[in-house]
């Protein structure tokens, strides 16, 4: 045995497995027995042993590498980042648990030309092995098709696509809605509001269908002066909430599409004079750090960030090693965190005309 360069050999005695299963867990841990792959571990920690990375890249064919790539309009927002770190975060570490790197690119909406270029070169060039595409925006079709059209692993993250109806990985944007107004509903507030983002990105416009479904189903009033137009930052929350109060008759409940633009709407509510939730119920989404720093501490819906990220790098893993495999739809539910920003409906607080 070597003492200072360890081989494949090497490891495979002390861990008392052949030479091909070494190879088979330096290309795909998660293929080999749980019992060997313990053996094999303690082996490489035992010989402080380092696989030539460049030799197992020509063997296998692979680069060991995932592209995350961010679609965005624009320059991402604080608020975004926040949404979007623990996803980020449950991908890193889920692919630090193999021997593959995580790669992140940022892309714009609009340069279609660019990214179907990068991509290309991406996938022809072997730079890497899989690919995960964070959109709130739909995703080019012309994209997608070179992903068929190349037979590479990809999954879409917040995203849907009916071009190919399948490696969607989301959140039930519609439901969570609905599900708010129910909740609502059932604490006897029929004056709801809704505070989202004026956008074309797709859950914005999900949320919304549910809006309306939900208070349509109840036969509530459809008003529109009820929907507030923020921009995800609480001071655009308490832009929404000087406007509501403004109306002849405001809600007695506001949904407010992040946690950032609900605590603008609770702090411009209790500045005005009027009590959370005693007087008006708020709702946020993202169970972010903001929603316990304020007062009262804030409802709102938690996505399961981490599953998703966690079930997108299973898929790609699992694809790259079985080209067979097949990738499909996965919608995750949503989750309501009660805490003290909502309560039961109180219609006798406004002076009606």
């Amino acid at each position: 045995m070597s003492k200072n360069n360890p081989t494949l050999r090497d490891v495979a005695k002390l861990a008392g497995v052949a030479v091909g299963t070494i190879s088979n867990y330096l290309n795909n841990p998660e293929g080999v027995k749980p019992k060997n792959r313990e053996r094999i571990e303690d082996a490489i920690k035992v010989l402080h042993f380092t696989p030539n990375t460049m030799a197992q890249r020509l063997a296998s064919g692979r680069t060991n590498t995932i592209l995350l790539y961010i679609l965005s309009e624009r320059e991402i927002g604080d608020s975004t980042w926040l949404h979007q770190l623990p996803l980020i975060q449950a991908i890193n570490d889920r692919l630090h648990m193999t021997r593959y790197n995580l790669q992140i690119k940022i892309g714009q909406i609009g340069e279609e030309d660019y990214t179907l270029g990068y991509m290309k070169d991406c996938i022809q060039g072997r730079i890497i092995d899989g690919a995960a595409i964070l959109s709130a925006w739909e995703v080019p079709n012309d994209l997608l098709k070179l992903f068929l059209k190349e037979d590479f692993p990809y999954v879409l993250l917040e995203n849907r696509s009916d071009f190919t109806n399948h490696a969607c990985i989301l959140f039930d944007n519609e439901e969570m809605t609905v599900g708010m107004v129910d909740y609502l509903a059932a604490l006897g507030h029929e004056k709801i509001a809704f505070v989202d983002v004026k956008s074309d990105q797709q859950h914005i416009r999900l949320r919304y269908r549910g809006y309306i479904k939900a208070i349509t189903k109840y036969e509530f009033q459809l008003n529109k002066e009820y929907v507030r137009d923020g921009d995800f930052t609480i001071e655009s929350g308490r832009r929404c909430a000087k406007e509501l109060l403004a109306l002849p008759e405001p809600p007695t409940a506001v949904i407010c599409g992040n946690d950032n633009m609900a605590v603008g709407m609770i702090e411009q509510i209790q500045g005005s004079g009027y009590r959370v939730p005693e007087d008006i119920s708020v709702m946020g989404v993202d169970n972010s750090i903001v929603s316990k720093a304020v007062v009262p501490n804030l409802t709102t819906m938690e996505m399961p960030l981490k599953k998703m990220g966690e079930l997108a790098i299973e898929e790609l893993l699992s694809k790259i090693s079985n080209p067979e495999h097949q990738i499909e739809n996965t919608v995750f539910k949503c989750r309501r965190v009660e805490r003290k920003s909502t309560g039961k409906a109180n219609d006798s607080i406004f002076f009606h005309t």
